[in-house]
């Protein structure tokens, strides 16, 4: 990951690495979709490509669209 990164990304990428519960998962890539940025959205799209069922697929995809689009200062 880029040393660069934002604290606060860096973290929650750290928690969605070290937990199982897809509940606490989704929590985490909701919350990186809205932070927004290059490094949520390369998170996310690695994630996306590692899943392979249906539903969580596409809650990912929208959530990557949503951190495209989120405003970054």
């Amino acid at each position: 990951m880029n040393e660069r990164a934002n604290p606060g990304i860096a973290y929650l990428i750290e928690c969605a690495q070290e937990t199982k519960i897809e509940s606490r998962l989704f929590a985490i890539y909701e919350a990186l979709a809205e932070a927004g940025g290059l490094i949520p959205q390369e998170f996310l799209i690695k994630v996306a490509r590692e899943t392979t069922a249906g539903p969580k697929l596409q809650l990912l995809i929208r959530l990557i669209g949503r951190a495209s689009r989120a405003q970054v200062y």
